[in-house]
């Protein structure tokens, strides 16, 4: 009796060992998976390109890189004459790449203006002479013969004393020879401007014309 107990409570066992689910599909209905299979990829070879074609671009690609490195630019090199400076306008050439090479040349150019400047000269005109009309004195100069201070006209001894006061009033002698021909001179002499007869007015003298001979 023990015995056939014990079988059947074994037999219980092995029953509910039987049932259980085996990794959850005892307790859930069977579901059909939701992600497509892809289908395999089917490889189709390729033709080769040209030979032909391949080596042609291959050889114009070569040749432009070899023409690429051994062409060189053209270089512009300054010459001494182009680097110099305008000291007339103060302009700059701009073949002088440098900011401290271009800044040489302006003090040099201007050293060079300030010089010209303390050479530059104001002359104020003077008074023009006072020219009588139709009195050549060169041509008197030349058409006498006696030396200064030789008497050939006949003065007054009297007058000879304010010849120096009527002298001053001329800026030259030539102006004061001009005046005396002008007035009478040389044989007459009203305003005492020679006083010693010899045809000359105050200290002209007619040896720079007679040497123009």
């Amino acid at each position: 009796m023990l015995k056939k107990s014990a079988f059947l409570f074994a037999g219980l066992v092995l029953a509910g060992c039987a049932n259980q689910p085996v990794a959850g599909i005892g307790y859930f209905d069977a579901v059909a998976p939701t992600t497509a299979v892809p289908e395999p990829v089917i490889l189709v070879p390729v033709a080769s390109p040209d030979t032909d074609m391949t080596a042609s671009l291959n050889d114009a690609v070569e040749a432009a890189i070899i023409e690429g490195e051994t062409a060189q630019p053209e270089v512009q090199v300054a010459t001494e004459s182009s680097t110099k400076i305008s000291t007339d306008d103060g302009t700059l050439n701009l073949n002088v790449t440098s900011q401290a090479q271009q800044k040489i040349e302006r003090d040099k150019a201007g050293v060079l203006l300030e010089a010209a400047r303390a050479q530059y000269v104001i002359i104020e005109p003077g008074a023009l002479p006072n020219i009588v009309a139709g009195v050549n004195i060169g041509l008197y100069a030349r058409e006498t013969t006696n030396a200064v201070g030789e008497k050939i006209y006949r003065r007054a001894v009297i007058k000879s004393r304010f010849s120096a006061v009527e002298c001053g009033k001329f800026s030259t002698s030539d102006d004061a020879q001009r005046y005396f021909l002008a007035n009478d001179g040389p044989e007459k002499d009203p305003l005492n401007l020679d006083p010693d007869g010899d045809g000359f007015a105050c200290s002209w003298s007619p040896d720079f014309y007679r040497s123009l001979r």
